[in-house]
């Protein structure tokens, strides 16, 4: 028998799903790391109902622990997906939105990208322009474009 035949042998496949999961673990569990995480939408390869606890994981992650000699960690995700933001606080929100003006005179439009947090509207404190509530971000969610 030949080393390429033992190779088929004993070939196994891993999915897209469980490797990103891996490289993520990998990182996660490196007592050294620090900096910042940027992870693109972590819903793909996760089962649906595995989302809140994927969320839930990576949140602890970033929990400050004042025996460290490390750095705090930061995990910045980006997502299209209504799964993973049901799962997180509306003060773990960001979204970013066009905005568009025109000029009534010159019917020239201007273009500008808008980040808002997520917040829980209370009275006089909610300013649309800095924040959004809950419902605003369902409905940015469901926008057939590119909207958020």
């Amino acid at each position: 028998m030949k080393f390429t035949d033992k190779l088929q042998f004993s070939s196994r496949v891993i999915s897209d799903g469980t490797l990103r999961l891996l490289s993520l673990l990998t990182v996660l569990n490196d007592p050294r790391r620090k900096g910042t995480l940027c992870f693109e939408e972590p819903e793909n390869g996760v089962h649906e109902g595995r989302i809140p606890s994927l969320i839930d994981f990576l949140r602890d992650a970033t929990v400050i622990d004042p025996e460290s000699e490390y750095p705090p960690f930061q995990i910045l995700l980006n997502t299209h997906s209504p799964k993973v933001m049901a799962a997180l606080r509306d003060s773990e929100i960001v979204a970013a939105d066009t905005v568009v003006s025109v000029v009534p005179a010159t019917k020239r439009r201007s273009y500008r990208t808008r980040m808002r947090r997520g917040f829980s509207a209370m009275g006089d404190l909610f300013d649309p322009e800095r924040h959004l509530v809950r419902a605003e971000v369902e409905k940015l969610l469901q926008y057939p474009v590119d909207a958020a």
